[in-house]
């Protein structure tokens, strides 16, 4: 898998967009930046800061570079992304 991993061309700021980091899979999922580890189980928004209403969230820009967007969340500890509600199974700090 390592070889692979040298030699992986992947626009990463192409929504859509899958590659590996080590043992986590990632995705461009419409600039949101998702991953899961071994590349198995749901996939994860990764909360980069909390705050009472809102947080922190990867993203990812045009050229694929990891950046960060502030998004809401709600008192049930669901995150809001582009209008859907994702809740602690599908997010990690």
């Amino acid at each position: 898998m390592l070889q692979l991993e040298l030699f992986q061309r992947t626009d990463k700021g192409q929504p859509g967009a899958t590659w590996w980091a080590g043992r986590w899979q990632c995705r461009n999922m419409n600039r949101w930046f998702q991953d899961r580890e071994d590349g198995k189980g749901p996939w994860c928004f990764v909360v980069y800061a909390l705050g009472d209403s809102d947080c922190v969230v990867y993203r990812l820009d045009e050229a694929g570079v990891l950046c960060h967007a502030r998004t809401p969340i709600d008192q049930q500890d669901r995150i809001i992304i582009d209008g859907r509600k994702y809740g602690r199974r599908n997010w990690r700090h």
